[in-house]
């Protein structure tokens, strides 16, 4: 999910602030997982490299952010998904 929220300004002017947001951290819709941020994403050509298309939501997103300079945030999985993901190994 990406949120999008105004803010006002001092003098009365507004500023437009995108978040990206990322609400499924411990998803790993991509199997195998493949959601860590690498340094080579940053020149990957996103609409001709297949690669991306291996890449769970969590770096997507992360690599959309930081192509266009939106803040990011997100949720930690919580304690229930560490043990769930404990118990099943």
């Amino acid at each position: 999910m990406v949120e999008i929220g105004g803010s006002q300004m001092k003098g009365g002017g507004s500023k437009t602030i995108i978040v990206a947001y990322v609400s499924s951290m411990a998803d790993t819709g991509s199997q195998p997982p493949n959601d860590t941020c690498q340094q080579s994403d940053a020149i990957v050509e996103f609409n001709n490299d297949p690669v991306v298309d291996t890449w769970g939501g969590v770096r997507y997103v992360s690599y959309i952010a930081n192509k266009y300079g939106f803040l990011k945030g997100g949720e930690n999985p919580g304690y229930g998904e560490r043990l769930r993901n404990r118990r099943s190994k």
